[in-house]
């Protein structure tokens, strides 16, 4: 067991409608013997609407967070780097992410993984949420996570951070799987799961119920706080075997500057001319590979991907950033922009999950120009 440090990241859990932070019990153990410190929230669920309920929920939690000695970790040494917060919820839990997040800008926000989250609503609160008895069991927020006009979820918009979804495809409720169109999880559908700007997005033959105590989503959940994206096994995906590493880093180097160059920062001082370099490599299935770039605030970075699989994609995030700055696919790709901030840059190429998941190759060049402002 990997006890967590003063200055390791803090996971928050968020349970769904009608739970307790119980429910989430065997999912944060595992999370913190993992390395990482975290927060178990418990709240009202059913006593106040998503709006009402999330900042009152989420905000201590961030200051448990950030608290010394939270669940006798220790707190950060002074003066160290704030450690990131990262949230893993189900169901509701994660619409109240996505609302205090659409109200709350964090800066030391990690990654987000949500287990069977209703992002376009369910079908369920469609067709029982008008039946006596419903609002007494679910309250307000219950019958706001329908898709009509009192959909919370259909009013918050795509995700501007970076979040992983895991969607389960088995029931043991079938009498509800018939207010479903197509595969579900007992009470959420496969398809309404789904967001627009997620990052990953990964189905398990799990049921809604209890997806948060299955060891190999849990394993899942651990994969993507690390890794930024869920692990795939050909041929046991859903038992979470780690056979997918981590992408392969690689930095860029540019080639020796010339005479008339600032040899300290290895960039021209002044004008137009700048830095080119190429890159060429192959990927295969889930392989990608992760390009790091030392750039500056100001700089103009022009990026042109060529490969012979149209469903070759690429992904380029700033030091820092919760978000992707871009993200682009195809056979020819081209993107220029200025930097926002020192650092190191990262330019992921991967292929598209289809194709992933179908064990595509791409055979890929990537042409790189940086140039100095001015």
């Amino acid at each position: 067991m990997a006890a967590p440090s003063a200055t390791a990241d803090c996971v928050i859990l968020l349970h769904g409608l009608a739970k307790s932070n119980g429910s989430m019990k065997k999912l944060q153990q595992t999370i913190a013997e993992a390395g990482f410190r975290t927060v178990n929230v418990d709240y009202p669920s059913t006593d106040f609407p998503i709006e009402e309920l999330a900042g009152p929920a989420i905000a201590p939690a961030l200051d448990q967070c950030a608290a010394p000695d939270s669940q006798g970790s220790g707190a950060r040494a002074s003066g160290s780097k704030k450690s990131r917060v990262h949230f893993v919820t189900h169901s509701m839990g994660g619409i109240l992410v996505r609302q205090y997040l659409s109200q709350v800008k964090l800066d030391n926000l990690g990654r987000v993984v949500m287990l069977g989250p209703p992002n376009q609503g369910s079908e369920v609160v469609d067709k029982l949420g008008k039946f006596p008895g419903f609002h007494f069991m679910f309250g307000d927020a219950g019958l706001q996570l329908g898709t009509g006009k009192m959909s919370v979820p259909n009013q918050l918009g795509a995700a501007n951070f970076d979040v992983g979804i895991i969607a389960g495809t088995k029931s043991i409720n079938p009498i509800l799987s018939t207010l479903l169109p197509n595969r579900d999880d007992g009470k959420v559908s496969v398809a309404r799961t789904r967001l627009e700007g997620m990052n990953d997005h990964l189905e398990m033959p799990v049921t809604h119920v209890f997806m948060m105590k299955n060891a190999g989503v849990i394993e899942q959940v651990i994969h993507y706080l690390r890794h930024g994206r869920f692990q795939r096994d050909s041929t046991d995906t859903a038992n979470g075997d780690d056979s997918t590493s981590a992408p392969r880093q690689e930095k860029i180097l540019f080639p020796e500057p010339a005479a008339d160059t600032d040899e300290a920062s290895g960039t021209p001082p002044s004008g137009d001319r700048g830095q080119s370099t190429s890159v060429h490599a192959t990927i295969n299935g889930h392989q990608a590979i992760e390009y790091l770039l030392d750039a500056k605030t100001g700089q103009s970075l022009a990026l042109d991907l060529h490969s012979d699989n149209a469903h070759a994609a690429y992904r380029i995030t700033a030091p820092a950033a919760a978000r992707a700055l871009h993200n682009g696919h195809g056979q020819q790709s081209s993107y220029s922009v200025t930097l926002p901030r020192d650092g190191t840059y990262r330019l992921l190429i991967y292929l598209l999950e289809g194709a992933a998941s179908a064990g595509e190759s791409a055979e890929f060049s990537l042409d790189i120009q940086l140039r100095n402002p001015g």
